[in-house]
């Protein structure tokens, strides 16, 4: 997986040098190797999204290869628009709940792979995650807030910010047009000196949206 790493940080290195690569496309269970990374040049910009993509062609492990052909895997990266959605109270608590689980289970595996100072700790209770990340970074709390149907966030680097669901999946601050997942990308990359990606995650505005 070292070779995954570098040929892929190569590519980003040289042609999008804000692209960040989400610890997903490294995990050590993931038997993949990559043969060849292509970038695309073309960026696609719609009403709902701008895109950049790049595109790896990845093959199973050797013992594995006469059972599974090569595979295209694409990453994408892109960002959401303001237009609001209008949600019901079940649908609000049906995505925030995903919204909430997913973030925790990747903030999980972050410090799974050596991410966070040693005393980081993550917690998720009715509807509150905790993200404590030690001494010298804070504490990160992110909570649903059902009466306004918004996500609201407390960051140690940035404030309060109070998140609203928007047509493209993913959660704005409309002061801004930031989205939750692309400051947590910026903020986390910041602490841990790696780069970081949430916006691919569930809800994050990414294609698992």
């Amino acid at each position: 997986m070292a070779a995954c790493k570098g040929v892929i940080g190569r590519i980003i290195t040289k042609h999008f040098t804000n692209l960040r690569v989400s610890p997903w496309l490294l995990r050590k269970n993931r038997p993949a190797f990559v043969l060849k990374c292509q970038p695309q040049a073309a960026h696609f910009t719609s009403s709902t999204r701008t895109t950049a993509r790049i595109n790896c062609e990845i093959s199973r492990s050797y013992e594995q290869y006469k059972k599974y052909s090569s595979t295209l895997y694409n990453y994408e990266r892109h960002y959401c628009t303001n237009k609001i959605r209008e949600l019901d109270e079940i649908t609000f608590h049906t995505i925030s709940d995903e919204t909430l689980n997913v973030l925790m289970e990747y903030f999980e595996e972050l410090g799974d792979l050596g991410y966070f100072d040693q005393d980081y700790d993550i917690e998720y209770s009715d509807g509150v995650l905790t993200i404590r990340l030690g001494e010298n970074h804070g504490t990160y709390v992110i909570n649903k807030q059902t009466p306004n149907k918004q996500i609201w966030l407390s960051s140690p680097t940035s404030g309060p910010k109070r998140y609203d669901f928007t047509e493209s999946s993913c959660w704005i601050y409309r002061h801004n047009g930031v989205s939750l997942h692309k400051l947590l990308s910026d903020e986390i990359s910041d602490v841990t000196g790696r780069s970081v990606s949430f916006t691919d995650l569930q809800h994050g505005g990414g294609t698992s949206s």
